[in-house]
């Protein structure tokens, strides 16, 4: 009856038609987070370019790939908290797209656009759970917020989409930050490992092959691993 009942749960993205894989250029190659933004753009446009793929988008951290991570923060016009008192939740850096290729539903505001690069403003995007946690007197939109307190960035919240879950069905929904992976949280910031997701027209396994070729066709030695469907993680 339980696992009925976990059948039942909602991932809060469409699982269907979505492969999976991970990315890791080396950084004795990648020397600089503009050449890896480089080769992620370049597979990204010449994976859209194939009639099998609907969207292409990339997070450090996929759901149910069993990895993840938090920050501490602070909000723009609140008291610093001592570092003792420092609140964590979970950061999710993602590329632009990527609530629509994953089809999380957006509630208010927008997602991150191409247009979001190291010379804009920097944004951020919270779930639900954030925005009731943090936010519980009125609208996030328009909010800010930092990662540092030394030399801090400034992220204001442009959209609030909804609560995914991130390590398995049965779990509760946490708060989640999004900032989008091509405006670095620090200035030193190198080039990361990705999750690439493909959403395709058909079976998600049959592009497997097409993946493989236009990764050869920008790198020839860069390898690709955990390859998997969304469903098969699940």
């Amino acid at each position: 009856h339980s696992f009925a009942r976990l059948q039942t749960v909602q991932p809060g993205f469409a699982a269907d038609s979505l492969l999976t894989f991970r990315l890791s250029l080396p950084p004795a190659r990648y020397t600089s987070f503009a050449q890896g933004d480089r080769f992620f753009d370049g597979l990204s446009t010449a994976l859209k370019g194939s009639p099998v793929v609907h969207s292409v988008a990339a997070i450090h951290a996929m759901p149910f790939s069993g990895n993840g991570g938090s920050r501490s923060f602070d909000i723009e016009g609140r008291e610093a908290r001592r570092p003792e008192d420092q609140t964590e939740e979970q950061l999710r850096i993602v590329s632009d797209g990527y609530f629509a290729a994953m089809q999380i539903p957006i509630r208010t505001g927008r997602e991150f656009t191409t247009r979001d690069t190291l010379d804009a403003p920097r944004v951020a995007v919270i779930n639900e759970a954030f925005a009731h946690k943090h936010f519980p007197a009125g609208s996030a939109i328009g909010a800010r917020i930092t990662f540092s307190n030394s030399e801090p960035h400034w992220y204001e919240i442009v959209g609030i989409v909804g609560n995914v879950k991130h390590r398995a069905l049965d779990a509760g929904d946490r708060p989640e930050l999004y900032v989008p992976y091509k405006q670095p949280l620090f200035d030193n910031w190198t080039v990361r490992p990705m999750y690439v997701v493909v959403r395709t027209i058909s079976d998600p396994l049959a592009a497997v092959t097409l993946v493989r070729h236009e990764i050869a066709e920008l790198d020839a030695d860069q390898p690709i691993a955990d390859v998997r469907t969304i469903e098969d993680r699940i």
